[in-house]
């Protein structure tokens, strides 16, 4: 648009003059909404000189390879996905045992779902007596908020080297 403009005055003053094209500046944030496509957006973004924008998306672009083309995007993600800490050592104890839940990060989510579900069961009382406590687990913090319905908060994950890290 900004190029557009700079033809339109030279057409109009009949005549060719310095100007520089601008990045559009009512811009903040992109969401993506996408799923193996997703490696295409940053390599593009950088190419028309918007690689510093942000760029948020689900867990849904995460594929079970290794994608450089997915590094700086940010998404909310189960803990159990991240390239470290307890419950990755967690994921790969699971993968080892079995394999199949490597090959699917559908399958390797419902692993842990099932592993929570068991930890979960001896707090469930507490919890409905006292809203503010929370575990930890491998699909991301729960709590019985209104001691009936499970919340589920997810730390925020940004890739790095085609891997999920903590930002």
């Amino acid at each position: 648009a900004s190029e557009q403009r700079i033809d339109r005055i030279e057409a109009l003053v009949d005549a060719p003059f310095a100007a520089e094209p601008q990045r559009r500046t009512d811009l903040d944030v992109v969401f993506l909404a996408a799923r193996e496509e997703a490696r295409q957006v940053q390599p593009q973004l950088r190419f028309v000189d918007l690689g510093e924008l942000p760029v948020l998306a689900t867990s849904a672009v995460l594929t079970d390879r290794r994608d450089r083309d997915l590094d700086g995007i940010r998404m909310p993600l189960a803990p159990w996905l991240f390239a470290q800490g307890g419950p990755a050592e967690e994921r790969r104890a699971a993968e080892q045992a079995f394999p199949e839940v490597a090959d699917s990060v559908t399958l390797s989510l419902l692993h842990a779902l099932g592993r929570d579900a068991v930890a979960l069961l001896p707090w469930l009382d507490s919890m409905k007596r006292d809203s503010r406590l929370s575990l930890s687990a491998g699909i991301g913090r729960l709590r019985l908020a209104d001691g009936v319905a499970l919340e589920r908060d997810l730390p925020w994950a940004v890739i790095r080297n085609g891997v999920p890290e903590r930002p």
